[in-house]
């Protein structure tokens, strides 16, 4: 029994004040992805939910027509419906899971650069940051391209140590691997990292580099697998991008504002001016000391280079690909810089810059959380099958016609564009939102439209077209 209590006691001494708030603000990370957690999914969701319930032939062959995105995580998602079911709570527990997992490592990744007084800071934006929180949830690959993303960071960290070590080298190579197999943005980002570890080692960084080439070519026979075809054809391998915009220079300045949120009513250049602010500070402070170390090196280059590199691929290059949820790795790079940057500022400043940005955070993270960006598409089929039964209903959007397909049990909802002539049309009923409704909302002559019923969500903000759906019946003459 004494052994017993000294053993409690030993273990006990461990546990410090620091490691109690990491585990709390873990715990709230983790609360903050499952709030809503049954909420409607949105079209892309039901995407990846109809692939991965499907047999694996199945999903294997419709992962290589979705060209944009590797296989891990539908294979992975197939397994997990599989065994689980397939519902909202079912598919988004496993982004859950792996946004579990993404902030333990964060805590590893944090504690490695900061004091772990510090540390508490960076856990905390990764943790309740509107742009981690509402991709965490997501059944989509974007909460383990958050996990596979700090892994191989913390991967890199380890091996550019020890670049000797072969479990190291192992673990930076397998993470590697596993992020182009989730995303092909990751195989210029770990071709970035190869570079940094031959300038930052030079002789010594060779090992690294060829197990991070081994990585990004192993993805090689996929893409032959599912883009070859089109390239030998001349077609363009990727069209389901083309609602991509050519990224400008404040769409590259607004990527860092949005990993800190907007708050509703609140201008959000407070927080740019903040950003700048405390940035500008600590690039003077590494100035004048004339020395940086490794690790703040590597995460200032993939926090700020990477972006850039794949924002000028985006304006010089055949196709956008700028897209802040395609980027999270440097999304954590950048929150680490920041916890960085705000420790050097005097203390007391530094902690009140500090509550300030979570605070910041915090008001953002309500008006951010899936029932406050997604239609509540379950309660839209449910009571469209209530009035109209199985008649049909058209929409003019693809982003409408896969979730109310999805969740309708009794008519059809087809997308296509209205008749030439609707002064000519029998009656039949229109779902849209405000701004695509121009036929219901100003009818021609001889056109006669009912408003039927009206939703709206994100209560947070003020009404706006973007956050209201509609349902009209429409009739000739």
């Amino acid at each position: 029994m004494s052994v017993a209590k000294g053993e409690l006691a030993q273990a006990a001494r461990h546990i410090t004040l620091p490691t109690v708030a990491a585990c709390s603000v873990i715990a709230i990370g983790i609360a903050a992805r499952i709030w809503q957690v049954d909420y409607s999914f949105e079209g892309d969701e039901v995407f990846s939910v109809n692939i991965a319930r499907q047999g694996i032939a199945e999903v294997i062959t419709e992962a290589l027509r979705d060209t944009p995105h590797p296989p891990l995580h539908l294979l992975l998602l197939h397994v997990w419906l599989k065994t689980f079911g397939v519902s909202e709570v079912s598919a988004r527990a496993l982004s859950v899971l792996f946004s579990a997992g993404f902030l333990i490592v964060s805590w590893a990744l944090v504690r490695r650069i900061l004091s772990p007084q510090w540390s508490i800071f960076p856990l905390a934006m990764l943790a309740i940051g509107p742009l981690f929180v509402y991709y965490g949830q997501q059944a989509r690959p974007y909460a383990l391209i958050a996990f596979l993303g700090a892994a191989n960071l913390l991967a890199l960290f380890r091996a550019t140590d020890k670049p000797d070590d072969r479990k190291r080298l192992a673990a930076w190579g397998l993470s590697g691997a596993a992020l182009v197999y989730t995303q092909y943005v990751g195989v210029p980002l770990i071709g970035l990292e190869i570079v940094l570890a031959l300038v930052l080692l030079r002789v010594r960084g060779w090992k690294v580099a060829v197990v991070g080439a081994l990585a990004c070519i192993s993805i090689a026979p996929w893409l032959l697998a599912s883009m070859g075809g089109a390239l030998f054809h001349r077609a363009d391998p990727l069209p389901q991008i083309d609602w991509l915009a050519e990224p400008t220079v404040s769409d590259l300045v607004w990527y860092y504002v949005v990993q800190i949120g907007e708050v509703p009513y609140l201008q959000a250049r407070w927080s740019l001016g903040l950003l700048a602010i405390v940035l500008a500070l600590f690039c003077f402070g590494l100035v004048r000391k004339k020395r940086i170390s490794r690790d703040v090196a590597i995460l200032l280059v993939i926090a700020f280079g990477f972006p850039l590199v794949v924002w000028a691929i985006s304006v010089g290059g055949p196709k956008p690909i700028f897209v802040p949820r395609q980027l999270l790795v440097s999304c954590v790079a950048f929150i680490l810089v920041l916890g960085n940057a705000v420790s050097t500022i005097w203390r007391p400043g530094g902690a009140a810059v500090a509550a300030a940005f979570v605070v910041w955070a915090g008001l953002a993270l309500p008006s951010h959380v899936v029932g406050s960006i997604v239609p509540p598409w379950r309660e839209i089929a449910r009571e469209i099958d209530q009035r109209l039964g199985n008649a049909p209903v058209i929409t003019l959007e693809h982003w409408a016609r896969i979730p109310l397909q999805f969740y309708r049990r009794a008519g059809d909802v087809l997308q296509r564009s209205v008749p030439a002539d609707p002064t000519n049309a029998n009656s039949w009923h229109l779902a849209c939102r405000p701004f695509k409704c121009s036929l219901a909302e100003q009818p021609p002559a001889g056109v006669h439209t009912k408003l039927v019923q009206s939703w709206r969500w994100n209560r947070s903000h003020p009404p706006s077209p973007f956050n209201q759906f509609r349902l009209y019946e429409i009739a000739g003459q």
